[in-house]
């Protein structure tokens, strides 16, 4: 804590002392304090060194628990830079190198790019583009891929109780595979999901943006692709717009397009009384979408004053 600094730990004021705040639970970590000495201390043939933990303060219920007492032959300076240094890295510093693993290493490297001084420049310039930065990007929750899966089992009758056999992540048998040697992962999936051989994910886009422009769906149940669901009026014609939208890079700008210049979406939108009798829900289509226009709401007049 700022108030009870360790410089309040060899004051001689009972009122004052080093206090970690140990209540909060974030404050529940290894600490550490580093005196040194104003002159150096020592002689040649060896120095015998009695340190005495005196407690001064007048709050009794506030005493190291416990603790460990270490000197170093090092500079001043060189102490305070050990200080600052994280407690994960001063952990690797110690180690031999040849039992660091090449993550340790990374992490030895990375702290060292961040102290080197020959880097001062570089860092500057990266400060000074990041100011450039606009400060009010929008930012997103993202995921994070677990290190180990966990496990997943089925529940039997949906009871969390009940847990039969273990099951793993896959894709239905009747689909393509996974990619081979690709990790089970969400970026797998995602690659599976657009690539050119999945029939699905094609035909759910154009089979909305068809309901936008003709009122319904070929399959006009719009949100139950499954086996809940209808049955496309015109299978052959969604299998088209599909693959035709993979072969358009997964453009909506080209599909809108195509939609709209065909001759089935610029037929007049005028009804015989025996078409309405032979297809009322237009499901063939045999003329244009019939939707209510609306007009514009008008916008109120723009009135100025002056102060």
């Amino acid at each position: 804590m700022e108030k009870y600094s360790v410089t309040n730990a060899i004051d001689d004021k009972p009122k004052t002392g080093w206090s970690i705040a140990a209540h909060e639970a974030t404050n529940r970590v290894d600490h550490q304090a580093v005196f040194v000495t104003k002159e150096p201390i020592g002689f040649a043939g060896g120095t015998r060194l009695t340190i005495r933990l005196k407690q001064g303060s007048d709050r009794s219920q506030h005493l190291l628990g416990r603790f460990r007492l270490s000197v170093s032959t090092a500079s001043g300076e060189a102490h305070r830079s050990w200080g600052k240094i994280q407690e994960k890295v001063r952990a690797l510093l110690v180690r031999p190198a040849d039992t660091l693993t090449e993550d340790q290493k990374k992490e030895l490297s990375k702290h060292y790019r961040s102290i080197d001084p020959g880097l001062d420049k570089i860092r500057e310039q990266v400060a000074e583009i990041k100011k450039l930065e606009p400060k009010d990007v929008p930012t997103t929750l993202v995921m994070q891929e677990n290190e180990t899966n966990r496990t997943t089992q089925i529940l039997i009758r949906g009871s969390h109780l009940n847990k039969g056999a273990e099951v793993t992540a896959g894709v239905p048998a009747v689909l393509h595979p996974l990619p081979p040697g690709e990790p089970a992962s969400r970026l797998t999936f995602s690659h599976w999901l657009v690539d050119p051989a999945n029939p699905l994910i094609g035909r759910v886009i154009m089979n909305r943006i068809w309901a936008q422009y003709f009122g319904r769906g070929l399959v006009e149940t719009s949100e139950e692709f499954g086996a809940q669901g209808e049955a496309p009026t015109h299978p052959e014609l969604l299998d088209w717009l599909a693959t035709e939208f993979i072969r358009q890079g997964w453009s909506l700008k080209a599909m809108h397009r195509l939609i709209v210049t065909s001759a089935t979406y610029r037929q007049t939108s005028a009804v015989t009384p025996e078409l309405y009798q032979q297809d009322p829900y237009n499901r063939l289509p045999a003329h244009g979408p019939r939707f209510p226009i609306r007009k514009p709401r008008p916008r109120p007049p723009i009135r100025s004053s002056r102060c």
